[in-house]
């Protein structure tokens, strides 16, 4: 069959098609007929010119149907678009799995993860603000000016301050209060089970009415209006009685020798994680009148000193509260004239108090808001490098389609309909990849409280006008962004021939961008592998540093007004004879805790100079130095347990003394300072001790004196070996029921109670590593999809360098320092700017890791490596492809 015949038996097929004009048929012959001419120029017959030129030209008829359906009426105009994008994406998705496929992953990925950054980040952001009318309350404290001149804010305040100040000034409308009194256990009398708590909040009676915490059991009416009341968490009820109702239930708190009977009024829903506010039981105020004894009645409303109460009041406006910090301070000049010039007050906004720096006594974890900035960065990186990878791999495959653009237009489809067509098209895509991102979220949520400690509901969340309309924005944006790019591209450079020399021609003047594109994903991967790697050694520095070796090995037992002397002697005596039991300790909490002890003791060393010294006191008897495994560098140990006449210093005491660790053995310390908890100590200095962190290590280590004292309250710290803990810890239980029968037997391991200083930190260091190595996938998926463009771009080029001699080698070289040569203005950027950024956060610890060089060279060359393998892996498939093939394609 000759051409011609055969060109008379495909225009025959066409006229039989209802919505093909003669026009649209003759313009198509014509196109037929040129591109025939060019296959057979490039060596093919006739009949296979024409075969591959029909081919080409995809189903004509069907392609007409779709748009004749588009166009047919204006009010079905939407509905035929989707349905047309139905087929022709569905055959898209078919004909192109491996990259679609890719395209839909790298899209649901980063809408998960910038989904949970979302959550965490509005988690952290809406503190306290449940509560009514919270952006009017404020807490009341104070700043305190040391002896030595360091000032130090302190989040308690005196129960009587409020009173004294709401009647002088009416923009005050509410107040509340509330103290956590230590040292005491709850007791339920039916089957004597015991609880150690500090988490009972003494509480003025409108709780519920300052506050908002639902009740899940009981009358609010009811709450709090007797002294005998208390109120239970979810938590804290089902710990006490099961799944049942507790209303009406007895418990007794019990603190030294008193006892207070209480009935179960109500039971809360467990508070929300954004809150500071985390009681575990709440219980009416003047109840502990009972506790505390006639020998200090008044102590917790009437007395004027600073005392252990937190306080809040509500005003009217905001614009009240230097009046109120005015009033504050004429109240203080009253009542303790002697302390006023030392107290400035402190009038915090609720919502600010989780993201201020953290104050002596607070009960909460404040956040650095840098965390939460970085977390946010990294979101808006994730969905940036999704949205450019969409985008880059799209229009990479739009080559694929510019036959069927072509023929749209050809059968008479206007600019406007071809974008509407690549919009909605680009459209579905982001709303399907965003619903399974949600839904997985949805699945995954449990996994993600737990690790960040958080109690995120992803359903509450939504029914949040704030966050609903943040998620909405950014799914618009990223829908308008992806579907306007995608639509103006196409239409923009496909005309109504197919000439692809024009297409790759105005692509190429578009290589700039897309090089700027790739530097940002460097950038990017180098910033985030820095940062991965230095968080971890930060966090490794906090769990192996100072006292380290030994922390993971010490328990702490609580004693204090768990007995008397005699009880917490012989305990001490009996369990050394437990195996695995090596040594025991009893004094202060490590790590160093505000309410353990006195800080900046004043010291005198007149041996050496007339000059003061503030220096912290730790006292515990004699077994502290052995126990912890500190290490002596001059002098000995105490040989007792009370040694009252001997001090051990640490390194810091030794340089500010001005001596060498030998020449202070032998130096008399007098204690010069009135210390309200336990007796001056004086003594000589027997012993040096390597400086320990005895707080977090965000501090740096203070000088301390310890004090061989056996009459502190305290902690019993045990050293065990760890080769059977939980048999030891069987056998300590045992002994302390036959010592302190119906106590509470509490403990915690010495790192666990370290690793409470850094929650920010542990957080951070779970979170950053995961969310950077998405981005760094995501990254890498653009890579790939910008080589899958390239290698389309110049399949024509790879063809003839091959069929002129080019080695596969020299071909692959060519194509792969397109992309590394992009490294070096990214290197150029990432570096400092990771250094800066890391600098930054590493200054909120005084013991720090450094950002070194060796850490910047591992992080460029990991991505070097994996970007050559990407690129590589790809380009070599191009180009090992036969020659003929890819200049065929023109």
């Amino acid at each position: 069959m000759t051409l011609e015949n055969r060109m008379k038996k495909w225009k025959n097929s066409l006229y039989n098609h209802q919505h093909l004009e003669e026009g649209a048929i003759a313009e198509l012959e014509d196109h037929l007929r040129e591109n025939i001419s060019i296959l057979m120029e490039k060596g093919l017959d006739e009949k296979d010119a024409f075969e591959q030129s029909v081919k080409n030209l995809g189903n004509l008829p069907e392609i007409a149907d779709e748009e004749q359906s588009a166009q047919y009426s204006k009010p079905t105009f939407v509905t035929a678009l989707l349905k047309s994008f139905l087929k022709v994406g569905t055959r898209q998705f078919r004909r192109n799995r491996l990259t679609s496929g890719i395209n839909m992953l790298g899209l649901t990925t980063a809408f998960c993860a910038s989904l949970f950054i979302g959550l965490f980040v509005y988690d952290e952001l809406s503190f306290e603000k449940r509560h009514p009318d919270w952006d009017k309350i404020y807490r009341l404290s104070y700043s305190f000016i040391e002896q030595n001149g360091k000032i130090e804010d302190r989040a308690f305040s005196s129960g009587m301050w409020v009173d004294q100040l709401a009647p002088r000034n009416p923009a005050i409308i509410d107040r509340f209060r509330f103290l956590m009194l230590s040292y005491g256990y709850i007791n339920n009398p039916l089957n004597e089970d015991s609880y150690y708590t500090e988490g009972v909040y003494w509480s003025d009676p409108n709780f519920f009415d300052f506050l908002n915490f639902e009740l899940k059991f009981g009358e609010p009416e009811a709450q709090l209006n007797d002294l005998s009341s208390i109120i239970l968490t979810e938590t804290t009820a089902k710990k006490h009685f099961g799944n049942e109702n507790p209303i009406g239930k007895q418990l007794k708190f019990v603190r030294r020798s008193r006892e207070l009977n209480l009935t179960v009024t109500g039971v809360i829903f467990d508070p929300p994680s954004n809150s500071h506010f985390q009681p575990e039981y709440v219980a009416h105020l003047q109840a502990l009148q009972g506790i505390l004894g006639e020998e200090r009645r008044g102590w917790v409303d009437r007395n004027p000193a600073p005392g252990y109460l937190y306080t809040y009041i509500k005003v009217n406006s905001p614009e009240a509260i230097p009046v109120i910090s005015a009033d504050m301070k004429s109240i203080w000049e009253e009542v303790i004239p002697d302390q006023a010039e030392q107290i400035t007050p402190l009038l915090t906004p609720l919502s600010d108090i989780h993201f201020q720096p953290p104050m002596r006594w607070e009960i909460d974890s404040p956040i650095d808001m840098s965390y939460l900035y970085g977390l946010m960065v990294i979101g808006v990186f994730i969905l940036t490098i999704a949205l450019t990878n969409y985008i880059n791999l799209t229009t990479a495959l739009g080559g694929k389609r510019q036959k069927e653009i072509g023929l749209r237009k050809t059968l008479g489809s206007t600019k406007s309909q071809l974008r509407w067509q690549f919009f909605i098209e680009s459209s579905l895509s982001i709303v399907i990849s965003m619903i399974v991102a949600t839904a997985i979220c949805y699945f995954l949520m449990p996994g993600f409280n737990e690790l960040t400690g958080k109690n995120i509901n992803l359903l509450i969340s939504f029914e949040s006008a704030e966050f609903i309309t943040v998620f909405a924005v950014t799914t618009m944006f990223i829908i308008l962004t992806s579907g306007f790019w995608s639509s103006m591209y196409f239409t923009k450079r496909i005309k109504n021939n197919f000439n692809m020399n024009a297409f790759f021609k105005r692509e190429n003047a578009n290589s700039k961008a897309r090089n700027i594109m790739v530097v940002l994903q460097f950038t990017v991967a180098i910033c985030l592998i820095i940062g991965t790697i230095i968080v971890y050694n930060q966090l490794q520095l906090i769990n192996n540093g100072f006292l380290a070796k030994s922390r993971n090995a010490v328990i702490g037992i609580r004693t204090s007004l768990m007995g008397d002397s005699l009880q917490i002697q012989r305990y001490k005596t009996e369990i050394q004879s437990i195996s695995g039991v090596i040594g025991n300790t009893h004094g202060m909490h490590l790590p160093r805790q505000s309410d353990f002890g006195r800080t900046d003791t004043r010291y005198l060393a007149t041996e050496i100079s007339d000059q003061e010294y503030y220096w912290n006191k730790f006292d515990a008897d004699g077994g502290f130095v052995q126990t912890f495994d500190l290490k002596l560098i001059a002098g000995e140990d105490f040989k007792r347990r009370i040694d009252p006449g001997s001090v051990i210093v640490n390194e810091t005491v030794v340089r500010e003394l001005g001596v060498t660790p030998d020449e202070a053995i032998g130096v008399f310390l007098r204690e010069d300072s009135i210390n309200y908890v336990y007796e001056a100590a004086h003594g000589k200095i027997i012993g040096v001790v390597e400086d320990f962190a005895y707080k977090s290590i965000k501090e740096a280590i203070e000088p301390v004196v310890i004090v061989a004292n056996n009459s502190v309250w305290g902690v019993l710290s045990v050293k065990l070996e760890t080769d059977d803990t939980q048999m030891i810890l069987a056998s300590l239980r045992e002994k302390w029921r036959e010592i302190y029968p119906g106590r509470p037997f509490e403990y915690w391991f010495l790192d666990k109670e370290f690793e409470r200083l850094y929650n920010q930190e542990r957080r951070l260091g779970r979170l950053i590593p995961i969310f950077s190595g998405l981005a760094i996938v995501i990254a890498l998926l653009g890579l790939f999809a910008l080589t899958v463009f390239i290698s389309e771009l110049r399949k024509k080029e790879m063809g003839i360098r091959k069929v002129l001699g080019c080695s596969t080698r020299e071909i692959l070289r060519l194509l792969t320092w397109q992309y590394l040569r992009t490294l070096i203005p990214a290197i150029i950027i990432a570096l400092p700017l990771s250094y800066i950024g890391l600098d930054y956060w590493l200054n909120n610890f005084a013991y720090r890791v450094n950002v070194n060089i060796g850490v910047m060279l591992l992080a460029v060359f990991s991505v070097v490596i994996v970007a050559l393998l990407t690129v590589s892996i790809k380009s070599l498939s191009a180009v090992k492809k036969n020659p003929v093939e890819s200049l065929k394609y023109e």
